[in-house]
C-alpha cells in the first residue's frame, strides 16, 4: 500500500555501468566525469537531471517509460513531496501512509504513476478518508504485505480489501474461499490475485501445490478433482498439458482442429480416456498428422450418434 514516485536520475547512473563499453571517458555532456563512479555522482545530483536524461536519451539507456517520467519530474521542478529531490528521497518520504494526499496529488498532478498504482493509491486514499484504517495500522507497502502474509490476519486484510475496492467484486468469493481454507491449515500458493496465481499455477513445478490447494478451498469442482490428479501425474512424467482450464474452457480449446493433436496426446498420457477408447484415439492421432479432418463430435457415445446420420456419414467414413 505504499506509495512510489519514480523517476530516473539513479536510474541513468545504475545504467551506466551496463553501458560503460560503449561511453568514452570523460564525457562532457556529464560534467567530464571521468568513469562510471564520477559520472554516477555526477547524476545523482538532481541539479544534473536534464543533462543525464539528455544522455540517457541519446545512448537510449533506460526504458521510454522511465524516461518519460524523468523529463515529467524535471518539468515539475525537479523537486517532489516533502522536497524530495531523488527516488529514493521521494520513495522514503512518501512510503508512509500518512503522506498519501500529499503524495498522490503530486503524482496525479505530473503523471508519475502508472494508471493501476494511481488508481489502487485512490481507493487506498478514499478508505482512510472514510476512516478506514490500514491492517494493522501498517505505514507502508512492505510493512502491509509482511503484516497480511500472516494467516492470522487474513481476514482483517480481505475486509479491509473488499471495503477499500482493492479485491475486485468477482474475487471477493475466492478471496473468502482461501480465508476458510488457510483457518483450516491449508497452504496457499505464493501468489495474489487471480491473474498472478493463474500465472503462477500455470507453472509445471507450481500444479502439485496449487492443485492440494485448490481442492482444499473448493476452487476445483468434486467432479474435476480426479481429473486434476491425472493431469499432475503426467506433467511430472514431463507430458505438456494443453493450455486451458476447467472442463468447459478445455472442450472449447480441444474441439479445435488445430488443437486436437496436442490434447489427444496428453489426454492419453493423462489417462483421461477409458482403455477400449485409447486404440481409437491413436489411429485417429496418426490420422489427424496426416491432415485429415475429423468429424464434429468427440468420444464414442457423441461420435456414434453424430455418424449415424446420413449428412454425416461421408465425413465420418473418409475420416
Amino acid at each position: 500500500m505504499g506509495l512510489s514516485i519514480a523517476f530516473s536520475v539513479a536510474l541513468v547512473s545504475n545504467t551506466l555501468a551496463q553501458a560503460d563499453q560503449d561511453i568514452q571517458y570523460p564525457v562532457p555532456q556529464l560534467g567530464n566525469c571521468k568513469n562510471e563512479s564520477d559520472c554516477r555522482l555526477f547524476c545523482d545530483d538532481s541539479k544534473n537531471l536534464e543533462a543525464c536524461l539528455d544522455f540517457a536519451e541519446q545512448h537510449d539507456l533506460i526504458p521510454e517509460d522511465e524516461l518519460e517520467r524523468g523529463k515529467k519530474f524535471l518539468a515539475a521542478g525537479s523537486k517532489g513531496p516533502g522536497g524530495c529531490t531523488s527516488r529514493d528521497s521521494c520513495e522514503a518520504y512518501c512510503n508512509d501512509i500518512s503522506r498519501i494526499n500529499e503524495c498522490v496529488a503530486f503524482a496525479e498532478k505530473n503523471g508519475l504513476m502508472p494508471p493501476e498504482e494511481l488508481k489502487e493509491a485512490k481507493q487506498i486514499q478514499a478508505a482512510m478518508i472514510k476512516g478506514l484504517k490500514p491492517p494493522g495500522n501498517c505505514r507502508n507497502k512492505q510493512e502491509c504485505d509482511n503484516y497480511c502474509n500472516n494467516p492470522d490476519h487474513m481476514e482483517e486484510c480481505i475486509a479491509f480489501g473488499e471495503a477499500a475496492g482493492l479485491i475486485p467484486p468477482d474475487e471477493i468469493d475466492d478471496a473468502r474461499k482461501v480465508l476458510e481454507a488457510v483457518k483450516r491449515g491449508a497452504r496457499p500458493p505464493p501468489c495474489r490475485g487471480r491473474q498472478a496465481c493463474d500465472s503462477y499455477c500455470s507453472q509445471p513445478d507450481n500444479m502439485e501445490k496449487c492443485i492440494t490447494f485448490g481442492e482444499a478451498a473448493g476452487f476445483i469442482p468434486p467432479d474435476e478433482i480426479e481429473d486434476a490428479k491425472k493431469m499432475l501425474q503426467a506433467v511430472k512424467r514431463g507430458v505438456k498439458p494443453p493450455p486451458c482450464r476447467g472442463k468447459k474452457e478445455c472442450d472449447s480449446y480441444c474441439s479445435q482442429p488445430e488443437n486436437m493433436e496436442g490434447c489427444m496426446t496428453f489426454a492419453i498420457a493423462a489417462g483421461f480416456m477409458p482403455p477400449e477408447e485409447i486404440e481409437n484415439a491413436k489411429k485417429m492421432l496418426e490420422a489427424l498428422k496426416k491432415g485429415v479432418k475429423p468429424p464434429a463430435c468427440k468420444g464414442r457415445e457423441e461420435c456414434d450418434v453424430y455418424c449415424a446420420e446420413d449428412e454425416h456419414l461421408e465425413e465420418c467414413m473418409n475420416f
